[in-house]
């Protein structure tokens, strides 16, 4: 089952240093959220201001559709379909997200942005083509 879910790009940042930033990876992302896994959890804040802990929809640009409940103790349920999966999430700031579904060794990180168009966007670090538009459900 694909992974999604939300994570972004550090643009003020860069806009602050006067150079690019350098292009993420998976375990760059996963290790800087390990780091502040234990305190993220109950008090990190998603994209859209509230607590990252709450109920989402993420839908592909082919109409795939996932629902995702993310809970304050790093848990993390995706429902697609008939299809259950478990995990767990890490984040270390509103613009960034990653998940491990059971089973799997690595996390897939993602960043988040807002799109005038689209709205909310989560975009897969290592590969870039796979996005979600995010919608919070409760």
């Amino acid at each position: 089952m694909k992974k999604l879910i939300l994570v972004a790009t550090v643009a003020a940042l860069a806009a602050c240093s006067g150079k690019a930033p350098e292009a993420a990876t998976n375990d760059t992302a996963a290790t800087n959220m390990e780091a502040s896994a234990d305190t993220a959890a109950a008090t990190q804040m998603a994209l859209d201001g509230k607590t990252a802990a709450g109920t989402y929809t993420a839908t592909s640009p082919d109409g795939r559709v996932l629902n995702q409940t993310v809970t304050a103790d790093g848990k993390l349920v995706t429902v697609e379909g008939d299809k259950t999966t478990n995990g767990t999430w890490t984040s270390s700031r509103p613009e960034e997200f990653c998940i491990t579904n059971d089973g799997e060794a690595k996390p897939t990180c993602y960043t988040e942005s807002m799109d005038a168009k689209r709205g909310w966007i989560a975009t897969n670090v290592a590969d870039p083509k796979d996005t979600w538009d995010i919608k919070r459900v409760a």
